[in-house]
């Protein structure tokens, strides 16, 4: 059973995150990501795919953080942008603007 405090620093930690994916979108969050909205919103989803995966299943913040990063996916991917490329290994994808050999697709 995790504490009490250690919930509320959790959920505290997941709020700022997910005010980072906020600022990623777009939203008014002005310090974060002003030079390279796009470097914002890859960093951001990385942070969110953090929590997401190593957060417990159960609690909001983790579900917040999933669902934040999924929608940072769809985004990254609307804009041209790819996670990988053919013949990579998994370790060594990072998300580029979509080229010849990108993966257009990508499963979080």
């Amino acid at each position: 059973m995790m504490s009490e405090t250690r919930q509320r620093h959790q959920k505290r930690r997941g709020l700022g995150l997910l005010l980072l994916a906020a600022a990623a979108l777009g939203c008014a969050v002005p310090a974060y990501g002003r030079d390279d909205p796009m470097k914002a919103m890859v960093s951001a989803e990385h942070d969110l795919d953090v929590m997401c995966r190593g957060g417990y299943p159960e609690e909001f913040t983790t579900v917040e953080a999933c669902k934040q990063r999924d929608k940072l996916v769809k985004a990254l991917l609307d804009k041209g942008y790819c996670y990988g490329k053919k013949g990579q290994t998994g370790a060594a994808m990072q998300w580029h603007k979509c080229g010849r050999n990108s993966l257009r697709e990508f499963t979080p």
